[in-house]
């Protein structure tokens, strides 16, 4: 009974998550939108590195909220680390830091890249012992 309770919430969860990246879909849309004249204005008459930091920080918005998307649709380790620095970037990119600030944004990339290849590994190690351990059982099927 309690099991049941569990997956129907678990259920309840996801619906509710897939409704939640639908209406961020269509803010980003409804975004996308807005930005395409303020685009426009900058492809025709360029303003200087202020109105091209502005445009920048847009599309570093709409992007991490794609990246929020895919997080929201489907929750595993790499989109999750992919929105992260996706993040980081757009902080170190669009902000004004210290050069301290752009080490800590580096290192922080740097380690998320490094759980990213372990968690890779991981998953490379776990599938090698899988197929070897199947391997292993069919041939001890297969002996009389």
């Amino acid at each position: 009974m309690l099991d049941k309770i569990r997956k129907c919430v678990h259920i309840a969860c996801e619906v509710i998550e897939l409704f939640l990246a639908f209406l961020v879909g269509v803010a980003l849309i409804v975004a996308t939108i807005g930005f395409l004249p303020e685009f426009k204005d900058y492809i025709i008459g360029f303003h200087g590195t202020s109105m091209f930091l502005e445009m920048l920080e847009e599309i570093f918005s709409l992007v991490v909220g794609i990246e929020f998307i895919k997080m929201l649709c489907k929750p595993n380790s790499d989109n999750v680390i992919e929105a992260l620095v996706f993040l980081v970037s757009r902080h170190m990119v669009i902000g004004t830091n210290s050069a301290i600030d752009n080490l800590f944004s580096i290192i922080s990339i740097a380690i998320l890249f490094l759980v990213k290849a372990l968690i890779h590994d991981q998953k490379r190690k776990h599938r090698a012992m899988d197929e070897a351990q199947a391997k292993h059982e069919k041939e001890s099927n297969q002996e009389p």
